[in-house]
């Protein structure tokens, strides 16, 4: 029960009495006087001695309480003392802050006039660079270039002795070259007065004649067609081995049968490998 509460049946208790005592006086003008007092006294010991037995409830309550009371305010006086050093170490703190941003400032300022020179430097340095390499570069290519055209007239005197040579060799080897185109004129004319055909031209049909690849002798040169004779195919006749758009090499109808001839692959104008199934195409 609180103190507030305590208080207020206290009060209660003694308007009681008052009224009670104020009862008694009006009963006593209407009853005997003695007989009254007695009761009146008997109330009165008995009321007394609540009271007092209620002071005394009061009492041990309000003991503890003024000593939590007392604790309280004990315990507040220390929060006010800690909070006024709490206070001052704020205020120390902060001047310290702003001596520090102060110093901050200045430095930013100085970092900052620094990095713009650091900058600066570094375009010098780039605008340097560049220039040396630059520079090394002409000196370089100078240096490829007179070693080049030092180069370039060895190797040309030394081409201009070799051609010397050449030409020598040439001269000399004419005489043998002119003895050959006679001897191969003469194999020519007896190879045509044997087989009829002059290698020196080449058939031409009227229309273009086509076929395809039906066997392929790479390692003698020699493929079978499937047109002869019956196709008008002559001995002689040229045709053009084929893969789609890409072309593979020439060959030359050496001989004929009724419905396929064979033909030698001529040598120098073979572009790569024949194979079963390719396209072979009169000019």
């Amino acid at each position: 029960m609180s103190t507030m509460a305590r208080i207020f049946i206290v009060l209660n208790m003694l308007m009681a009495v008052a009224f009670a005592m104020a009862s008694l006086s009006l009963y006593a003008k209407k009853t005997n006087w003695a007989q009254q007092s007695k009761v009146n006294e008997d109330a009165k010991n008995k009321l007394t001695k609540e009271l007092s037995d209620m002071k005394a409830q009061l009492e041990n309550v309000k003991g503890p309480q003024e000593n939590e009371l007392r604790n309280l305010r004990g315990e507040n006086e220390t929060l006010k003392a800690t909070l006024a050093e709490v206070r001052d170490s704020n205020s120390e703190i902060k001047g310290k802050f702003e001596k520090l941003t102060g110093t901050y400032n200045l430095m930013s300022d100085s970092v900052n006039e620094l990095r713009n020179t650091l900058e600066g430097l570094h375009k010098r340095n780039d605008e340097l660079l560049k220039k040396a390499n630059e520079a090394i570069s002409e000196r370089t290519k100078a240096v490829s270039e007179k070693e080049f055209a030092e180069t370039r007239a060895i190797e040309v005197a030394a081409d201009l002795q070799q051609a010397m040579s050449e030409l020598e060799e040439l001269a000399k080897n004419n005489a043998d070259l002119v003895n050959r185109v006679t001897s191969l004129n003469i194999a020519l004319q007896k190879v045509t007065e044997q087989t009829g055909i002059d290698p020196l031209k080449t058939p031409t049909p009227s229309t273009p004649i086509s076929g395809a690849v039906l066997q392929v002798e790479e390692s003698v040169g020699i493929v079978i067609l499937n047109v002869g004779e019956s196709d008008k195919v002559e001995r002689g006749m040229e045709f053009v081995i084929s893969r789609g758009d890409q072309y593979i090499a020439k060959v030359r109808v050496r001989t004929l049968y009724g419905d396929m001839c064979s033909a030698t692959i001529i040598p120098g104008l073979k572009k790569g490998a024949i194979a079963v199934n390719d396209m072979a195409q009169t000019l």
